[in-house]
């Protein structure tokens, strides 16, 4: 049944890692970011709490909860800028944030068909590669 593929099911927000690694899903509600599996940052300068993330109705916002500032660059605009702490900050599609000033930079990208582009597909198609082949192990 088409109920099967409810987009409640599946995750619409995705972050894309500069650094070309696999994109990290992000479910709905709030989600910590900082050193650990979620992200594979094992740097030290990066706290386990360093950020929170939260995705409600489709909307991206970030919260820095940490001393170590992060940084935001709009779609639009080249420049990576600090982020006041302890304060919310939207994130709109294209828009990135690091959590150093020069590392661990993450693109906010969306997995609604209407804003699907073919490099989405293609990471789609190779992620589902690496499930099945993952699950054949």
């Amino acid at each position: 049944s088409s109920s099967d593929f409810s987009t409640s099911s599946h995750y619409c927000q995705w972050l894309a890692p500069a650094d070309g690694g696999c994109p990290v899903p992000l479910p709905p509600g709030e989600t910590l970011l900082g050193r650990g599996p979620l992200l594979g940052i094992t740097d030290k300068r990066v706290s386990r709490k360093h950020a929170i993330l939260e995705v409600v109705d489709g909307q991206v916002r970030i919260k820095p909860i940490h001393v170590n500032p992060c940084f935001y660059q709009s779609a639009e605009n080249g420049r990576l800028l600090p982020l006041e702490a302890h304060e919310w900050h939207s994130l709109k599609f294209g828009d990135s944030f690091s959590l150093l000033v020069d590392k661990y930079i993450f693109k906010v990208i969306s997995a609604h068909p209407v804003e699907s582009t073919v490099r989405y597909q293609y990471i789609k198609k190779m992620m589902l590669f690496s499930l099945i082949a993952f699950s054949y192990r």
